[in-house]
């Protein structure tokens, strides 16, 4: 007789992977309108609150790879929306900014962004959904992100 396996839905985990999904997608289409996808929006957020952060930092925030990261960047600096200096040395800050293009790029976001996580909190009083989001990062830092 065959082993039944469970229901992958039954699986915390596999949820939070549908939803990652589900989300990323509209996120991406709600940002369009503002000339963003979600990746390039989290990379100008954390420029834009650390200036002086470095590559790697920030590729681990938005959970991709150096070399990943390098690409990313280059494509902002070609829209307009980041400047860049090159680091002096590995580990210094990359000397990335946000430019007039790239402020106006998130002030046209966030409301976008705002909205979504609106839709995505709907039914959850304030309490329940920040308490929702801590549990969230603490899995997040239990996984080692």
């Amino acid at each position: 007789m065959e082993k039944r396996h469970p229901n992958p839905e039954d699986f915390v985990g596999y949820s939070i992977v549908r939803v990652a999904h589900v989300l990323q997608r509209r996120m991406d289409e709600a940002l369009s309108s503002a000339g963003l996808n979600a990746r390039q929006f989290s990379i100008l957020v954390y420029l834009a609150q650390t200036p002086n952060i470095t590559a790697g930092k920030l590729a681990r925030l938005v959970l991709v790879t150096p070399q990943s990261m390098s690409d990313l960047l280059a494509s902002l600096v070609e829209a307009g929306l980041v400047e860049r200096e090159p680091p002096s040395g590995r580990g210094h800050p990359m000397g990335a900014a946000l430019t007039r293009a790239g402020r106006a790029a998130l002030a046209r976001a966030f409301p976008l962004v705002e909205e979504l996580d609106r839709t995505t909190t709907a039914g959850m009083s304030r309490a329940d959904a920040k308490r929702f989001n801590e549990q969230l990062h603490d899995m997040l830092e239990r996984l080692g992100s």
